[in-house]
């Protein structure tokens, strides 16, 4: 619960994400230990398609501004992506490490104040 009262409490005093091009999609390939690039839109989807399971940085992706959301896609049972749960700069504060097979997601808000990426949801 502290986790989502920190969120809360910085979040109205941020710069919200901009609203250019508000929603994209893209393809990643991550690889064991990489990040995922993302761009500018305030809600982004963005698949999968690792070539073998991986585990990715425990800083995942880059630092947008607050109030961005990442729904991540795995597109394999076989070649999963990991998110590890942690709680250092760029990391994501999950509910346990995320582990994402053909068809999982997994959506996030990044909080720029907190440096950190927090878990809306999963499936």
């Amino acid at each position: 619960m502290p986790r989502i009262l920190e969120f809360v409490d910085g979040f109205s005093s941020a710069t919200a994400p901009s609203t250019t091009g508000l929603t994209s999609v893209a393809t990643a390939t991550p690889t064991g230990g990489g990040t995922i690039s993302l761009g500018s839109s305030a809600f982004q989807v963005v698949y999968l398609t690792p070539a073998s399971a991986v585990s990715l940085a425990t800083a995942p992706m880059g630092a947008p501004a607050t109030g961005t959301f990442v729904t991540l896609i795995g597109s394999s049972d076989t070649n999963t992506v990991t998110i590890t749960d942690a709680d250092s700069s760029g990391s994501c504060l999950l509910n346990g490490d995320a582990i994402l097979g053909k068809g999982e997601t997994l959506t996030l808000v990044y909080h720029a104040a907190n440096v950190r990426w927090y878990e809306v949801s999963r499936s």
